[in-house]
């Protein structure tokens, strides 16, 4: 899209495409960052009451700041949007499995549906092409991450003791207070 953009417009409308664009991600970003301060503040309120508020303020400043670290460092490799893409798509197809059988299973805990998405989602990494190669099979990594982590999630479910009780967890959810 850039080439068509500045082989046929002027330069300041390419000045103004660019600042556009800038805002358009900056606002973007700012977003997430501040959804990702909101729900640690919000979650270590709910899973510890009792502890000092102002360290949560820390604790969610100190995560942000990793997370847009990890950010400037992916993007200092200067990685294509296309790879990018398909990397979240592999961690999708990772996920996926446990995360919609974990809503209907009474057997798959949280713990379990954690190390089924985590296993799918190394095991597609490791046949995941390397965005130098000209050549690679995405396919074969999202099946491989996609059946790895149904093969856990099952697996998991078939030898836990555990059951989760729905009504249960439906009372504790309706009863959050924020």
């Amino acid at each position: 899209m850039f080439e068509v953009v500045l082989a046929l417009t002027p330069i300041w409308l390419i000045i103004v495409f660019i600042i556009l664009v800038l805002a358009l991600v900056m606002s973007s970003v700012d977003t997430y960052i501040n959804a990702i301060a909101g729900v640690i503040t919000v979650d270590l309120t709910r899973f510890f009451p009792r502890r000092y508020s102002y360290r949560y303020r820390i604790y969610a400043r100190l995560v942000t700041a990793l997370v847009c670290l990890a950010a400037i460092l992916v993007a200092s490799r200067m990685y294509s949007v296309l790879y990018l893409f398909l990397i979240a798509d592999l961690v999708c197809a990772g996920a996926v499995f446990p995360m919609i059988y974990g809503l209907f299973s009474e057997k798959l805990t949280g713990c379990g549906a954690t190390i089924s998405s985590i296993g799918g989602i190394i095991s597609g990494f490791a046949v995941f092409p390397d965005p130098l190669m000209t050549r690679g099979n995405l396919l074969l990594s999202f099946m491989i991450a996609l059946l790895t982590s149904a093969t856990l999630a099952l697996i998991f479910a078939a030898l836990s003791k555990k059951t989760v009780d729905f009504d249960e967890l439906a009372e504790k959810t309706y009863d959050i207070k924020i």
